[in-house]
């Protein structure tokens, strides 16, 4: 069997009633039962392999029916593409981000928002305090749902979005319309 089960490795593979059951993978999935997907070329570069043919073997050698993938975007996409080659998949969303197509909210959103919210209020604070402009930069990569929920719901003046290109000018009469009016500070 290629999965080699030890102590070092974080594997441990436990006896149930109707199978076993894969646990504590310190590499986790993406490692494909610790095979590694990735080698050294002449440059010291690292060259990425597929390894999927062997995952799919061990699947099959552990008699493992169906995989629970939970992650982002990027693990989502390896279990689609593990379901694409016929193994059952069930994906759970997880990531800050929430980016994930056809879910409407991913674990992990929330609770990074809440504290979006949270720093909001208190950068407003000091920016008041100190008649300052502050500027949050938050998390989200590609995808604007932090920066967008968090700004409206912590009360953000100005909110940009990855995915709406900005004019740095635009900014700046912004905030100097804002001095005009007597509102020294802007978040």
């Amino acid at each position: 069997m290629a999965l080699n089960l030890s102590p070092e490795t974080g594997v441990k593979l436990t006896k149930k009633d109707k199978g076993h059951v894969l646990t504590k993978m310190k590499q986790g999935w993406k490692a494909n039962c610790l095979i590694p997907d990735y080698v050294f070329d002449e440059n010291g570069n690292i060259q990425h392999k597929d390894v999927s043919d062997v995952a799919l073997q061990n699947l099959k050698d552990l008699h493992i029916d169906a995989l629970v993938v939970i992650g982002g975007d990027g693990t989502l996409t390896s279990a689609r593409d593990f379901a694409r080659k016929g193994v059952r998949v069930i994906g759970v969303p997880k990531t800050i981000d929430n980016d994930v197509s056809y879910a409407d909210i991913t674990f992990g959103f929330t609770t990074a928002l809440g504290v979006i919210c949270e720093a909001v209020d208190r950068v407003r604070t000091t920016a008041y305090s100190h008649d300052r402009v502050q500027i949050l930069e938050v998390m989200g990569r590609h995808c604007g749902w932090l920066a967008l929920e968090g700004g409206l719901s912590g009360g953000a003046d100005i909110i940009l979005l990855p995915e709406i290109p900005y004019d740095i000018n635009k900014i700046v009469e912004v905030i100097k319309d804002r001095d005009a009016k007597g509102l020294y500070d802007t978040v």
